[in-house]
């Protein structure tokens, strides 16, 4: 019987095995030593070869045999792990070297692995067709299984206190840690083919899977105290984050080719950097530092929020970052909290985005944005200070502001851009609009039942001239903008309330003339409600009323333009001594002038003036009565031209 514990530690050299680290490519071949002796480093062009001796008449040594070979030598897959347990336990570097072994196993479970030394235990290169299973283990020794084929990695259970490298390994089947990795793992370059789970597992020391290819999903449910690193890495299956991350962590670059669920909280900055997702997207946790979505492309449907749950969504609350990303679906930022600044710069949205329900407090910025469908943000809150320039295209569409709070910010808007804002109860606080040079501001906004708190009106006092104070017209236009977008026709009631909240706003600020002409459309639009009213109200007095009503502010608007138009008081008291005049005319009242006509608009004068210079003599009861109506609607008229008069020379 052979004594392979002797074997394993008798250091001759006559194994015939060597392996070149010409085409080592990790970088870390400096700290494997080469020679026999273990005393010389390795370096570029330099050849490892075994250190151990020969076993049973072969020129290799037990580890560099084939399976066959050693089923020759009747020696089983478990006296080869007793024999790798036993060296990976003795003292010195190139005892515990294996590059390039051949096992048909290698498992490990319930042992010890300690040596008094710490060299790493280096099986890079070598061939495991079964699996790699390190359960319930005491590993103190490095582990380095670089450039590996391995059928599968199992980590469960163990105490892992040294680090453990599988950079550029192949791993065909799954790998599965459910542990705690007190030290650097790494499986950097690496290729999976099967599953790769670590559920649950916490990293102290973080994990690297820089450049690494996942042809099967992954999937973690994990703790992270230091950087996790995917940086290149393209995943070919499902993602599936729950994790805690107390560290930066870096998706950099890398390919998610299926969908992708996180669910996490980060302490530190998460970044996406030129990330690209082709499937579904789903993000939702806590970042509270920044997080980095730049040139990040999503294919399919993104969403930062998570149905159900009572509908949370995701919390940012330092820098999100989404310069120069592309949305090629549809994008829900739906109840997301930006609590630090948020960049949009150069983003484009090829469907439609929501950001209903959004909080934006700090910085936001909407820069060079491009959208062929609809930018929406219902219900949306910003309390800091947004900035909205789309960037110029032919096509009409909307940023849809329905129900949100714009507190403050700038809106630009290319000469020619068709872009259309709808403000459709929206509150609008200090804004500034500018960058529509050939057109007015008001040609694209849509204001229906808008609150303007701070808005100033004097800014564009000319264009609302221009356009007699008309701020509603382009609410048809965007009606037919987008699916969901624009605001249908308004009713009568619609554009009274929303020259009502628009002279409310102008008066605010003290910006009289708008409020004047804001309050003439008000009561327009109140008198088409009165005739609607009057057409279809519901009975007969409803109709009444409504009649009445339309009648009473038709009358206010003709004679003194709703208190606004003091010269159509006077115009009024002109055409009602005409009228006395005629009616005196026709039930032939006596007069002292001649000709008779000449007569009538006299004594008609002089009545309607009666309040200030006393009324005519009349004796004929009929005329009398007359006489009295027409004193008191003079009394009315001059009363009613010295508050217009006044009202007008105050505005």
């Amino acid at each position: 019987m052979v004594d392979l514990d002797a074997h394993v530690t008798d250091l001759t050299g006559d194994c015939t095995f060597s392996r070149s680290l010409d085409d080592t490519t990790d970088g870390n071949d400096d700290s494997v030593s080469v020679s026999g002796a273990g005393a010389a480093m390795a370096t570029t062009g330099s050849t490892w070869a075994c250190p151990r001796g020969t076993l049973g008449g072969h020129d290799r040594c037990l580890f560099h045999l084939t399976t066959t070979e050693r089923a020759d030598l009747d020696i089983t897959p478990d006296a080869v792990t007793d024999a790798f347990v036993t060296a990976a336990r003795t003292e010195g570097p190139a005892v515990k070297q294996f590059l390039g072994a051949d096992l048909r196993e290698l498992d490990v479970s319930h042992q010890r692995l300690a040596a008094p030394d710490n060299y790493p235990i280096d099986v890079r290169y070598a061939t495991v067709d079964g699996e790699l299973a390190l359960t319930n283990t005491d590993l103190k020794q490095p582990l380095r299984c670089d450039h590996a084929d391995l059928g599968a990695v199992t980590i469960t259970g163990s105490r892992v206190d040294a680090g453990c490298h599988f950079e550029y390994a192949h791993i065909t089947g799954d790998v599965t840690l459910q542990n705690q990795f007190d030290r650097d793992l790494v499986f950097s370059e690496a290729t999976v083919e099967g599953d790769f789970r670590a559920v649950p597992a916490m990293f102290e020391l973080g994990l690297a899977c820089t450049g690494t290819t996942f042809r099967g999903d992954v999937e973690f449910y994990a703790d992270f105290n230091d950087e996790p690193t995917f940086t290149d890495a393209v995943v070919e299956g499902k993602t599936t984050f729950f994790v805690d991350i107390n560290a930066d962590s870096y998706f950099k670059d890398a390919t998610f080719e299926g969908p992708f669920d996180l669910y996490a909280a980060f302490t530190g900055s998460a970044r996406f950097n030129g990330a690209t997702f082709r499937d579904r997207f789903d993000f939702y946790g806590r970042v509270d530092a920044d997080a980095h979505f730049p040139r990040v492309t999503f294919e399919g449907p993104a969403a930062f929020f998570r149905t159900g749950e009572e509908g949370r969504a995701t919390r940012f609350y330092q820098l999100a970052n989404f310069d120069g990303a592309t949305f090629e679906d549809v994008a829900d930022f739906t109840r997301v909290e930006f609590v630090g600044s948020t960049d949009f710069e150069g983003t484009t949205f090829e469907d439609i985005a929501r950001f209903d329900d959004t909080r934006f407090e700090r910085r936001t910025r909407f820069v060079d944005v491009t959208f062929t469908d609809q930018l929406r943000f219902h219900d949306a809150v910003f309390t800091g200070t947004p900035v909205f320039e789309p960037a110029p295209l032919s096509t009409r569409r909307v940023i849809d502001f329905t129900d949100a709070h714009l507190s403050a910010g700038r809106v630009n808007v290319e000469s020619g851009d068709p872009v259309v804002f709808d403000l459709t109860r929206t509150v609008v606080g200090e804004v500034d609009v500018g960058g529509m040079a050939d057109g007015s501001v008001f040609d694209h906004f849509v204001i229906n039942r808008t609150d303007f708190e701070g808005f100033d009106f004097s800014n564009h006092r000319l264009e609302l001239a221009r356009r007699d104070y008309a701020v509603h017209d382009t609410a048809d236009r965007a009606a037919n903008v987008g699916t969901d977008g624009g605001t249908p026709s308004m009713t009568a009631e619609d554009l009274e309330v929303t020259y009502l909240k628009a002279k409310n706003g102008a008066k605010a600020i003290d910006e009289n003339e708008a409020v004047s002409q804001f309050f003439l459309r008000e009561m327009r639009y109140r008198r088409r409600r009165h005739l609607l009213a009057m057409r279809a109200g519901d009975g007969l007095r409803e109709r009444l009323r409504g009649a009445g009503r339309a009648v009473t502010n038709l009358v206010m608007g003709s004679t003194c333009g709703y208190g606004e138009r003091p010269w159509r008081v006077v115009a009024a008291s002109i055409g009602v001594v005409a009228l006395f005049a005629i009616v005196y005319g026709l039930v032939g009242a006596l007069t002292s002038y001649e000709p008779s006509a000449v007569g009538y608009a006299i004594l008609s004068t002089e009545t309607f003036v009666a309040l200030v210079l006393g009324s005519p003599q009349i004796t004929n009861p009929s005329v009398n009565l007359l006489t009295s109506v027409e004193a008191f609607s003079g009394a009315y008229f001059i009363a009613l031209f010295v508050f217009t008069l006044t009202r007008s020379i105050r505005r």
